[in-house]
C-alpha cells in the first residue's frame, strides 16, 4: 500500500481509506451492475469476500449490505454501483495497490457486455463509459492502437477528462505517480492544459510534480515551458522565469514576452514576442497559429494596452489572422480585434458589449477571462449577474492556485462593484482617443 494514504485519510477524516475488494472492483465501472454478473466478474477477477473465501451469492450480498451501510455502494432499479463520492478514492486505493493490471481484461469485457446491450447506442456511446475505458487505459498502460481496438468509443475522450473524472475535485495530490509511467509526462501536460480552462484544487501539486519532473535530464523541453506558463498564471514570475535560464529559442522567448505583459511592461513584452514570432515564422514557413492560444493572446493584450495607434493597428491584423488560422478561439480573437478597433475609433463600445454576455457565460477559461479584461479596457458596464460570474471564477481560480488570474477578475468584479471607470487598477490602459487620422 502506497504511504500516500495517510495523507489522504487526514483530508477526509470521516470517510477512511481502506475499501472492501469488491467497493474497488464497482468503482472501476461506468454503470450498475447487476448481482449476478457482479458475481461472475468477482469470480473471474479472483476479488475475495471480507473473510478471504470466493464469493458465492451470500457472502456477495452480506458484502454489499454492509458496503450500503457504509455509503460505499448504492442498489438502483439496473443493479449496484459505487457511490460518485467514493468512486475515486476507492478507484485510486485500486490503483495504488496494483490490482488494475490483473482486473482489466474482465473489466474490459464488462464493458463490451454493455456494447451489446439493447441501450448500446444510448449507453455504451455515453461519456461515462468511454471515460472508464479511458480511465482504465491511463492506470494500466493501454493508450492509442491499444485501447481503440478495446473499444473504440472511448477515443472521442481525452485523457485529461478521464484522469480527473478517475480521482474526482478537490485533492490537492493529482497522484500522477500511479499512470503508467510511460504516459505520466502526456497526461500531466494535458491535465494543465484542462484545469486552466476549468480550474481545480489539483491544479497546484500538478503544476508542482511538472516543475520537478522538467527539471529532469531525460524531460522534454515542452514540459519545462508547460511549468513556467503555470508558474506564471499561479503569480511567482521570477521563480518560473528561471526555469528558462538556459533556453534562448523561440517558444521561451514568447514567455518572458507573455511574463513583461503580466507585469505591464508593455514595450518589452512586443520586442520579445517580435523576435519570438520572427524566429517561428522563419522555422514553421507559416504566419500564423505559431504560439499557444494561452500565451499568444497576451501579446494582444501588449499591442492594445500600449495605446499607439500602429500597436493597435498590428493587434487588429493579428488578431484577425489568428481567428483564421484557429476555429476553435475565433471567439476570443475577434474579441480582441474588436476591442484594438474601438480604441481606434473603428467600432463602439455599444457595439461590443454585445460579445461579452457570451463569454461571462463560460465563467471560466481563457474566453472569459479575455471578455473580463476587455470589457475593463473598454470601460463597458457590468451587471450584478456579471459581477458575480467575475466573483466566483476568481475564488475557484484561488483555490486552484492561479492566483494572477484570480487577482486579474476580482479587480474588473471590483471595479464594477464601485461604479468607477474601467482601465487603471487592472491593465494600466491610456485612454486617450486613437484615431485614424494618428495613423497618417
Amino acid at each position: 500500500m502506497s504511504d500516500l494514504f495517510p495523507a489522504l485519510e487526514e483530508r477526509v477524516p470521516d470517510h477512511p481509506v481502506g475499501y472492501p475488494l469488491i467497493v474497488q472492483l464497482l468503482s472501476a465501472g461506468p454503470q450498475p451492475i447487476g448481482s449476478s454478473r457482479l458475481l461472475a466478474l468477482a469470480r473471474r477477477t479472483e476479488v475475495r469476500d471480507s473473510a478471504g473465501r470466493a464469493y458465492n451469492s451470500a457472502s456477495l450480498k452480506a458484502d454489499l449490505d454492509r458496503a450500503i451501510a457504509r455509503g460505499f455502494v448504492e442498489r438502483t432499479d439496473s443493479g449496484f454501483q459505487c457511490t460518485a463520492l467514493h468512486r475515486p478514492r476507492a478507484f485510486r486505493e485500486a490503483a495504488a495497490a496494483g490490482r488494475l493490471p490483473d482486473w482489466r481484461n474482465a473489466l474490459f469485457d464488462w464493458l463490451r457486455v454493455l456494447a451489446r446491450d439493447n441501450q448500446w447506442w444510448e449507453r455504451a456511446r455515453s461519456e461515462p463509459d468511454a471515460l472508464a475505458v479511458m480511465r482504465l487505459a491511463l492506470f494500466t498502460g493501454l493508450e492509442g492502437d491499444a485501447l481503440a481496438s478495446e473499444s473504440s468509443f472511448a477515443s472521442r475522450y481525452d485523457t485529461a477528462r478521464a484522469y480527473l473524472d478517475a480521482f474526482g475535485t478537490g485533492d490537492d495530490d493529482p497522484l500522477i505517480t500511479l499512470v503508467a509511467p510511460a504516459l505520466r509526462d502526456d497526461v500531466a501536460d494535458l491535465v494543465l492544459g484542462l484545469v486552466l480552462e476549468r480550474p481545480d484544487p489539483c491544479a497546484r501539486a500538478a503544476v508542482e510534480w511538472v516543475r520537478r519532473r522538467a527539471a529532469q535530464p531525460d524531460a522534454r523541453s515542452a514540459l519545462r515551458y508547460r511549468a513556467c506558463e503555470h508558474m506564471l498564471w499561479q503569480g511567482p514570475f521570477d521563480e518560473a522565469l528561471a526555469l528558462l535560464e538556459n533556453d534562448a529559442d523561440a517558444f521561451a522567448s514568447a514567455l518572458r514576452g507573455a511574463a513583461a505583459a503580466m507585469r505591464r511592461d508593455f514595450g518589452r513584452a512586443r520586442e520579445l514576442y517580435d523576435g519570438a514570432l520572427g524566429l517561428l515564422r522563419k522555422s514553421e514557413r507559416r504566419r500564423a497559429a505559431l504560439l499557444p492560444t494561452s500565451i499568444a493572446w497576451l501579446r494582444a493584450a501588449a499591442l492594445i494596452l500600449s495605446g499607439e495607434p500602429a500597436a493597435l493597428e498590428e493587434a487588429r491584423r493579428y488578431c484577425r489572422t489568428e481567428a483564421r488560422a484557429d476555429r476553435m478561439q475565433s471567439w476570443l480573437w475577434t474579441t480582441l480585434e474588436r476591442a484594438a478597433e474601438s480604441r481606434l475609433g473603428d467600432a463602439t463600445a455599444e457595439s461590443l458589449r454585445l460579445s461579452f454576455p457570451g463569454g461571462y457565460s463560460l465563467q471560466f477559461g481563457l474566453a472569459f477571462l479575455v471578455a473580463a479584461e476587455t470589457a475593463a479596457w473598454l470601460k463597458q458596464p457590468l451587471d450584478r449577474a456579471g459581477r458575480e460570474r467575475l466573483e466566483q471564477s476568481s475564488r475557484a481560480y484561488e483555490a486552484a492556485g492561479y492566483r494572477w488570474i484570480a487577482n486579474e477578475l476580482a479587480a474588473v468584479a471590483s471595479l464594477g462593484a464601485r461604479k468607477a471607470p474601467y482601465g487603471g487598477a487592472v491593465t494600466n490602459a491610456r485612454s486617450s482617443p486613437r484615431t485614424r487620422a494618428a495613423l497618417a
